[in-house]
């Protein structure tokens, strides 16, 4: 059964909905508790490996699971392709974004968080009309203000305080969360932006998967076999960028995300690995978490293909409600 575009956009801003609602949860519930604690870098390296390895089985799959176009695809794509690099800003961004939502969540009441994490709704539209030139109308620019107003009201403000409350900071918190919203909404529309940007490059480009073989015949019927084998391969080949186009992107993006957030985790929890370990803290509840994570990732790249990043906004504020 084939799902109309619109189908598959509301399936996941659905997901997108659930995940976060219970991404916010779970790590809100896993700095409060009473357990030895984790380390919130590493949590992130792994929700970074946990992507890769999925996009890549993902990506045969949309070339019928045949090992020499897999290698010609992501030599194409990822390893030879300029937009790999272009993707080192946002991987940057995002790594630095999902460390600070764990600092954030470990110094605000779930109430404040909330709060001002809306603000980045406001700046994904900001970024949208600077780097994607999406002109948004009034009313659009008022239901977006309202968006944000509406988040603010429903968030329970009367949530008991935490029993380590002497221990936080909200200075650093809400600092956190604005950098972390910034960062969010910038990456965000930059990877939409490549995201679009390299499927219609896609649709024009002749590449093909294999060279064309020799024909046996007069030059006139090998030229129009050639032709032929050609256009082939070139259609075949457009298809397959384009059915695995959310797959590699994020090979690409994970490319760089995955070392970036090792050495973040490295430079900034160093003491502490050297004397814990890697999984120090680490149980159920933990690697939910980090299974949402790189769920996350997925689905926040799945919105920007069948949707756009406002309607990912959208998405976030309703998860409020839930």
């Amino acid at each position: 059964m084939v799902l109309l575009p619109c189908k598959v956009r509301n399936m996941v801003l659905g997901m997108l909905v659930l995940q976060t609602t219970s991404i916010v949860l779970l790590m809100r519930y896993s700095k409060a508790r009473a357990a030895p604690p984790y380390l919130s870098s590493v949590a992130v390296v792994f929700a970074e490996a946990l992507k890769l390895p999925f996009c890549v089985a993902m990506t045969a799959r949309a070339v019928g699971w045949d090992g020499r176009r897999l290698r010609t695809l992501l030599q194409r794509e990822v390893l030879l392709s300029a937009d790999t690099l272009r993707l080192a800003v946002p991987a940057l961004g995002f790594t630095f974004q999902n460390n600070l939502l764990f600092l954030a969540l470990a110094n605000l009441e779930a109430p404040t968080y909330q709060v001002t994490y809306q603000s980045k709704t406001l700046f994904t539209a900001l970024f949208s009309r600077l780097l994607l030139g999406r002109a948004l109308e009034v009313s659009q620019w008022a239901a977006l203000v309202l968006l944000a107003l509406g988040a603010v009201l429903v968030s329970d403000l009367t949530a008991a305080p935490r029993p380590n409350l002497a221990a936080m900071s909200p200075t650093v918190g809400i600092s956190a969360v604005l950098v972390a919203a910034v960062l969010s909404a910038s990456s965000s529309v930059y990877f939409e932006k490549l995201l679009k940007a390299k499927r219609e490059r896609a649709a024009r480009r002749p590449d093909a998967f294999e060279p064309i073989a020799e024909s046996q015949g007069s030059p006139k019927s090998y030229a129009a076999e050639a032709e032929a084998a050609e256009a082939a391969e070139a259609e075949a080949y457009a298809r397959a960028v384009e059915s695995a186009s959310l797959w590699l992107r994020n090979i690409q993006l994970g490319a760089w995300a995955l070392p970036l957030a090792a050495i973040v985790a490295r430079v900034h929890d160093a003491d502490a690995i050297d004397a814990g370990g890697v999984l120090q803290g680490f149980d159920c509840t933990v690697w939910l978490i980090v299974l949402l994570n790189g769920c996350g990732g997925l689905l926040v790249a799945a919105t920007m293909k069948y949707a756009d990043n406002i309607a990912k906004c959208f998405a976030a504020a309703m998860a409020i409600l839930c």
